[in-house]
């Protein structure tokens, strides 16, 4: 992973949203952890993008994007949790998945989202992997605002 793309792209998008970005690094033992945070608001709702990276000396990375969107009003939609291995714990259906959870699927592996979950106001969305591109944080941003459209 090329940590120049990760701190460019994640600069680039609190840019375009007019929001700074929050960098902290810290190393505890082997590993060394580095936290970016942006938080923005549009006109639906109130975004925080967290993303982590975990190196340690030993070789055994990971990371992650995991972000919280709480709307500025209640949704039409009955509390779920969804996760991308097809794994549906919500109310939606006992054994067929529903159109309404196919495109949510289909919009999660646009950006590599393993699980969304839906909660009062708030929605929260998991990745594998850290947003590398500026897409990625658009595919959010275009799922909440079609999750605030469906009836």
């Amino acid at each position: 992973m090329n940590l120049d793309i990760v701190d460019k792209v994640w600069n680039e998008f609190s840019k375009l949203n007019n929001t700074a970005l929050k960098f902290k690094e810290r190393s505890i033992l082997k590993v060394t952890q580095s936290h970016y945070l942006i938080n923005y608001t549009n006109e639906l709702a109130t975004f925080s993008f967290i993303g982590i990276l975990s190196k340690s000396t030993d070789g055994n990375n990971t990371n992650k994007t995991s972000i919280i969107i709480e709307y500025k009003d209640r949704l039409n939609i009955t509390d779920f949790e969804l996760d991308s291995t097809n794994i549906i714990t919500g109310v939606f259906s006992e054994n067929k998945t529903t159109k309404f959870e196919e495109n949510l699927l289909k919009n999660l592996e646009k950006f590599n989202g393993k699980n969304i979950t839906l909660k009062g106001n708030f929605v929260r969305i998991d990745t594998e992997h850290i947003f590398t591109t500026i897409s990625e944080f658009e595919h959010v941003t275009n799922l909440i605002s079609e999750l605030k459209s469906y009836n």
